[in-house]
């Protein structure tokens, strides 16, 4: 009895145990329940730099948390309601603002501070809303002139990449869907750089990087500077398309999105593709469009090496694979997911982590393409209709990591990769008198397949210390990006006019493999300093080290045949008359006189460095000036691909000392007068000073050279800009701007026998001038019934003036011209819906330019003209739960694309297509 009373003694007192705990345990989940986080940023008012030191507290409940070296802030287990949240910093006013907190979520609170003057006034914050809200904050508080885009607008878009969202910025037009022009001004007078730091191009034919390779799903924002600053690139013309990728969220998420779609040229329609491995849809060759075994590594003719045998048995290994595969297209489809994450590891630190993957392929249909060339004497020397079938896919991976080692030390890594690849069956129906010389009714097949990607990746710090000044700030990035292009085994199959396989070089293949490496090294100190005044100033410098260097080769075959008066099964299909005859091979690579050297390799070493003051003259006036001095180096040569011996090399060097004077004068808190000069120089790229000759197959059909006699261009920019920002995420700003060019370098243009050729040359000198108007604004102001939408639009007009030398260019028509690609008048128009109570938002976007230059006339033939045209594109969205669904409208007005040649009555159509209407519905989810 005593032990039964004993054990029921024990089990009361271990129950009294669990229930008790059981108590505190349910206390501390419904405390953690009930409580909130109040996370977010603290910039400087008079810079838009981060503060460092800043706590922020709430008073009543004895909570509070300091800023790190990004001005961030976090104040945990902040109890359900409103609560009133304070900041302080010894030398600056007083800030506060109420919030209102819910449990288990984070409130975002970004506020500025002030410097103290004579009179303390109190400044309440504004808690930025979105993040195109405080894109528009950086841009007020900004050195230079800017304008942006941010993730947040371009998902209100149907836009698919970076060239698509960069054409909603101001004085910014889209050639081809890739290349940028700025203000008039073509893609080699800008430069792009993803997180601060250079990127190669895979384009061999091209200075700048195509925007086209990069998925929206990969960006954070899109910043293009227009006024160089001296820690800028110097090949700075036009502006800085600076791409910032995607950055860690405030709290764990992860999203999964997915969409399909078609087009009305395409979907469920004759599609011609193109044969290939069993990776095609994914856009990677297996190997089967790889070069043959047994071809020979040496600069001898083919036939000297291998015999009439042997070249016969190569021809054999080739894939018999010369036909268009007629097929139906497919949907389009798209996948994405992300993961992003912040966490807490204590005494102001933390880790911050997003990565994401994406894929997504596109059917591509022109059905109606014309096209046309002229000689010099104006007669037709090309007439035919064309259909093009592309089959794209577009791959990107992302990986970044922030850490807060310390409160006042920050390590970064970026890194992310993208692939593209483009599948093209292409037939040319009529002929070509000229270069390949069969007459109007013949047929071209052209089988194409070809892959790009940019893989990147970057370490970086920024440290706030006391050494040699109280608050020095030092950051500092080394980045490794590389580029290829891989081009295997481009086909053309040719038949006469009467559908006979033409005898004369029937099959060609064509092999580019295209490569460019980039790594460099920028650290950077400012140094705080107050002035005469006692207001807050800066001084930085900084070196940029960078090493640029690429390589690109060609391989070109003939296959014709054995006996081409005897040729069996003429007008058959492709791989029949290849299986029923003898053909062999004839390698021209190196050989062709008319084409030249079929390899060249590039570098680039740049050593500079610079120096800016960043400091109020008065309160009101803000001086901001420096200088980049930059030395470089650059060499480029033709080799043979065989015994890698050099032809032409050509170096070219400079040493560049280049100012930049920018005036800021703050008419209030949300008006801004700029008034900036700066120089910057255009370097001559790597294809463009190469003695290098290539056939351009698809896009101009005819010959592009290199010119080793090239020179730098230097360019003076002047520029005024007016900008107010009525409220968050509002902005009415005019600028004009002025630009002279000493040297510019354009395509040039010159009749060699029937063919034309393209090459490029410096000119005289050029000047553009225009202005920018562009307003955001909600339309609440009219009436409290249509705060619900708001308007966003651009308007540029720009002017340009080429002089041309006259040495250079006897054979064009005009001794003086506007630039190629600028447009007189850039027009983007936006209405946006958003009501937040029913989750449910829409955005009518158009755009339009000017007709601009494409090519310019020869020997008394008139310039070749992009006409102008307009896009309309609608998206609506609506919230359902954690998900969105989304419909978009693309292309809606479905405008003729098209070039012509003259004016008026004497307008001769160069080239004409369409491109169809695109729709596509998805479905995002975040978990």
């Amino acid at each position: 009895m005593k032990l039964k009373k004993q054990k029921a003694k024990q089990f009361i007192q271990n129950l009294h145990r669990v229930f008790w705990i059981s108590i505190i345990l349910m206390s501390g989940s419904l405390y953690a329940q009930a409580t909130g986080t109040i996370k977010g940023k603290v910039l400087d008012s008079a810079n838009g730099e981060p503060m460092f030191g800043v706590t922020a507290f709430i008073r009543e409940q004895n909570l509070f948390g300091q800023t790190d070296i990004d001005g961030v802030y976090v104040i945990s287990n902040v109890p359900a309601g409103t609560h009133t949240v304070q900041f302080q910093i010894p030398g600056y006013q007083s800030s506060s603002s109420s919030v209102t907190v819910a449990a288990g979520k984070t409130f975002s609170l970004n506020i500025t501070m002030s410097f103290k003057t004579a009179q303390e006034v109190v400044v309440k914050a504004k808690r930025v809303s979105n993040t195109s809200a405080s894109l528009l904050t950086k841009q007020k508080k900004a050195a230079a002139a800017q304008d942006a885009i941010s993730s947040e607008q371009i998902a209100k878009s149907p836009d698919n990449d970076a060239a698509d969202a960069a054409k909603r910025v101001t004085g910014v037009s889209i050639l081809g869907g890739k290349y940028v022009y700025i203000r008039g001004l073509s893609e080699r007078y800008s430069v792009v750089q993803v997180n601060k730091a250079y990127v190669p191009s895979p384009i061999p034919a091209r200075k700048v990087v195509p925007l086209d390779v990069f998925p929206v799903s990969l960006l954070d924002n899109l910043v293009i500077a227009k006024t160089f600053l001296p820690d800028m690139p110097a090949d700075f013309g036009a502006g800085s398309i600076q791409l910032n990728t995607k950055d860690y969220p405030a709290e764990r998420e992860l999203k999964v999105g997915i969409s399909t779609g078609g087009n009305s040229n395409t979907t469920f329609k004759n599609f011609q593709s193109t044969p290939g491995g069993s990776l095609d849809f994914f856009g990677i060759d297996d190997g089967f469009r790889s070069l043959p075994t047994g071809l020979p590594k040496n600069d001898k003719a083919i036939i000297s090496t291998l015999g009439a045998t042997g070249v016969q048995d190569i021809a054999k290994k080739f894939p018999n694979a010369y036909e268009i595969e007629n097929t139906s297209a497919l949907p389009n489809g798209r996948i994405s997911v992300s993961f992003g994450d912040t966490i807490d590891l204590g005494e102001n630190r933390s880790l911050g982590v997003v990565a994401s993957a994406f894929f997504s392929n596109n059917y591509q249909n022109i059905n109606d393409g014309e096209f046309y060339r002229y000689k010099t004497d104006g007669t037709l020397a090309q007439d035919y209709r064309y259909k093009e079938s592309t089959y794209s896919t577009t791959k990107s991976a992302q990986f970044a990591t922030t850490w807060g080692v310390t409160p006042t030390d920050k390590l970064k890594l970026n890194t992310f990769y993208t692939h593209q690849s483009q599948q093209i069956g292409r037939v040319n129906d009529g002929g070509q008198t000229g270069r390949y010389d069969y007459s109007n009714n013949g047929k071209k097949y052209i089988l194409q397949f070809q892959t790009a990607s940019l893989a990147f990746a970057q370490i970086g710090g920024e440290h706030r210390v006391k050494l040699p000044i109280e608050d020095t700030q030092i950051e500092w990035f080394a980045a490794y990006s590389r580029a290829d292009r891989s081009q295997p085994d481009t086909k053309s199959i040719r038949y006469t006019n009467a559908g006979f396989i033409n005898p004369d070089r029937p099959f060609t293949s064509y092999y580019n493999s295209h490569d460019e490496n980039l790594v460099q090294f920028a650290p950077s100190i400012s140094l705080p300093f107050k002035q005469w005044m006692g207001l807050n100033s800066k001084f930085t410098v900084g070196g940029d080290f960078a090493y640029r260097f690429r390589d690109n080769q060609s391989r070109r075959f003939n296959i014709d045949f054995v006996d081409s008066l005897n040729i069996v099964n003429s007008t058959a299909s492709a791989n029949t008359i290849v299986a029923t005859n003898a053909l062999r091979i004839n390698e021209v690579t190196g050989t062709d006189q008319a084409l030249g050297i079929d390899a060249y390799y590039g570098n680039l070493l740049i050593t500079a460095g610079h120096a800016t003051v960043d400091m109020p003259i008065i309160p009101a006036l803000r001086f901001v000036a420096g200088a980049r001095v930059e030395n470089w180096v650059q060499k480029v040569a033709g080799y043979n691909i065989f015994n890698k011996r050099e032809e032409y090399p050509n170096q070219i060097s400079g040493l560049e000392i280049l100012p930049s004077a920018n005036l800021i004068y703050s008419l209030n808190n949300d008006t801004n007068l700029r008034l900036s000069y700066s120089r910057g120089i255009n370097r001559p790229d790597f294809v463009e000073s190469a003695e290098y000759r290539y056939f351009d197959d698809l896009e101009t059909g005819s010959i592009i050279k290199g010119n080793v006699n090239l020179k730098k261009a230097t360019i003076d920019s002047f520029d005024f800009r007016s900008e107010w920002f009525p409220s968050a995420g509002e902005l009415i700003a005019l600028s004009l701007f002025y630009k002279r060019i000493d040297k510019p370098i354009e395509a040039t243009v010159a009749a060699v026998a029937t063919d034309l050729l393209f090459s490029f040359s410096n000119q005289l000198s050029a000047d553009i001038y225009g202005f920018e108007l562009e307003i955001r604004k909600n339309l609440g102001f009219i009436a409290d019934s249509i705060d619900q939408f708001s308007v966003l639009g651009n308007f540029t007009y720009s002017q340009s003036q080429m002089k041309l030398d006259p040495a250079l260019n006897s054979a064009e028509t005009n001794r003086s011209r506007p630039l190629q690609g600028q447009s007189p008048y850039i027009i983007n128009g936006g209405l946006f819906f958003e009501e937040e109570a029913w989750g449910t938002s829409a955005t009518l976007l158009y755009n339009v330019f000017g007709r601009r230059i494409v090519q310019v006339g020869v020997n008394g033939l008139p310039n070749v003209f992009e006409e102008s045209y307009g896009t309309l594109d609608f998206t609506v969205a609506q919230r359902l739960g954690n998900g969105e669904i989304k419909l978009a409208l693309g292309n809606l007005l479905d405008p003729k694309i098209e070039q012509n040649q003259g004016s008026g009555d004497e307008k001769k159509i160069i080239q004409r297509y369409t491109r169809g209407i695109n729709i596509s519905l998805g479905y995002n989810h975040r978990l």
